[in-house]
């Protein structure tokens, strides 16, 4: 063990770490604390109580002085009807951050101050308060993105004002779907908001909206079952997925196309996954108590591409010796599997 943060009774349900490195505000039930990343060593008397509370076996047999990590300051950033419980932290920039939970209020805080800026409460579009369950920030700092429990609609507040963006949805033939993740992203100078929508036994799909227009500027299918969690990269090239049977699929960003796809990196579902900040690998977390790198610059042994290589030599080969109504049947099978995703007869657009 090379550091360790001590929380007291308290359990942490989720961390944002500051752009600069130096600090990270940890969710501790219905309070936010800032830890400084600046380590220090303490030393125990042989009597010292202390020592029998924070310091460990392990750490006891370990060589050399433990270094701990010291709180810098706190607050209360959730007030829930059944006591708070903050569910989800997001840095903006250096100076600002976001919080959401349990009472269904976005809050924006000053950094290092650590003092309430802003308040968006949750009733003000969604008519009731809901656990706020993901949000993220604009690169640019001025807008948050908000999902609610079991959401089927994207918030989108000013960050300054807290005044109302968008409301976003997706769907088919008046079947909205469930949003379960959702990221801002640039492209080519250009800021999207990225979002993955499933809904229970059917597709999953990524869609993209222009945070100018807050038109929709593409969607693709991310996989025929359900997913669970998505990323994106820092470089804006890449979108990663993670499917409830354990595959982590990632995505070219521009065209929404599989480039690399990793089967059963998990027992079952993923529960969280992470870009590295040099956008080399993703960082997956799962209930059957494993976290799993995966590469994404090397994919060129992709199992999926040789596949799909194959098949389309058979495919030709097809054309000369087969019928032509099998011909169609492997055709279809192809384009279901392994090339590109075509919307079945009776497709209509999706609702946005």
């Amino acid at each position: 063990m090379l550091a360790r943060i001590s929380t007291g009774v308290h359990a942490v349900a989720n961390i944002g770490v500051n752009p600069k490195g130096n600090s990270l505000v940890c969710g501790l039930d219905g309070i936010g604390r800032i830890y400084n990343l600046t380590p220090f060593c303490k030393t125990f008397d042989e009597d010292d109580d202390e020592k029998v509370t924070e310091v460990t076996k392990e750490e006891e047999e370990q060589e050399g002085p433990v270094k701990y990590f010291e709180p810098k300051t706190e607050a209360v950033t959730d007030l829930g009807p059944e006591g708070g419980y903050q569910k989800v932290v997001r840095f903006g920039s250096a100076e600002m951050f976001a919080t959401g939970g349990s009472d269904g209020d976005i809050k924006i805080w000053s950094y290092p101050d650590f003092k309430l800026k802003l308040e968006i409460k949750g009733a003000a579009m969604t008519g009731e308060a809901q656990e706020v369950t993901k949000l993220d920030i604009s690169p640019n700092g001025r807008l948050v993105a908000c999902l609610y429990r079991q959401a089927k609609v994207i918030r989108v507040n000013c960050t300054k004002t807290g005044e109302d963006k968008a409301a976003l949805v997706f769907g088919f033939q008046k079947l909205f779907y469930n949003f379960n993740a959702v990221r801002f992203m640039t492209i080519d100078g250009v800021v999207y908001l990225v979002a993955l929508a499933s809904i229970l036994r059917m597709n999953s799909y990524i869609a993209m909206w222009d945070t100018n227009t807050w038109k929709m500027a593409k969607y693709g299918l991310a996989d025929r079952n359900p997913s669970t969690v998505m990323d994106v990269s820092p470089n804006g090239k890449y979108i990663a997925v993670g499917t409830g049977e354990g595959d982590v699929i990632i995505f070219d960003a521009r065209t929404l196309k599989r480039v690399h796809v990793a089967k059963c990196v998990h027992d079952i579902f993923i529960t969280d996954m992470a870009f590295t900040q040099n956008s080399a690998g993703v960082l997956t977390t799962s209930v059957d108590k494993r976290c799993v790198y995966t590469d994404v610059l090397h994919t060129e042994g992709d199992p999926m591409k040789w596949l799909t290589v194959a098949a389309v030599i058979i495919l030709v080969i097809s054309y000369l010796y087969m019928k032509p109504e099998v011909v169609r049947e492997f055709g279809q099978f192809l384009n279901t599997h392994f090339i590109k995703f075509k919307p079945r007869k009776g497709y209509q657009e999706p609702i946005m």
